[in-house]
């Protein structure tokens, strides 16, 4: 009877060293994707950090296009008012060298009717 006790202690035994053998290939095994995820969570961050420069970066672009488009705009539109001004006074100026041709030649005319003989 001893025998057959130690027998079962024996199995008992062997199997109470499979279990902590399995217990401890699974926790290395969970330990190794503790790791893992450990180390894509950190790329992770890096990669959100690098873009949150990248959008930061085309934020201040954009700001700074949007700045030079409103100079831009300011520009053309004194050019406009420069244009519009130059035009009023070509107009102005013809119409005095209108004025002054007909003058001119009103003084021809006037001019002819006397001849000196």
């Amino acid at each position: 009877e001893i025998e057959k006790l130690a027998q079962e202690i024996q199995s008992e035994t062997s199997a109470v060293a499979t279990a902590m053998d399995t217990g401890i290939q699974q926790v290395v095994s969970g330990t190794g994707l503790v790791n893992e995820t450990r180390q894509q969570l950190t790329e992770i961050i890096n990669a959100t950090a690098q873009i949150s420069q990248l959008v930061q970066g085309i934020t201040q672009a954009t700001l700074a296009q949007t700045q030079q488009s409103k100079l831009v705009t300011q520009s053309m539109t004194d050019v406009a008012t420069l244009a519009n001004k130059n035009s009023a006074q070509s107009s102005q100026i013809s119409s005095s060298f209108q004025e002054l041709l007909t003058t001119a030649q009103q003084l021809q005319t006037s001019v002819g009717q006397f001849k000196v003989s």
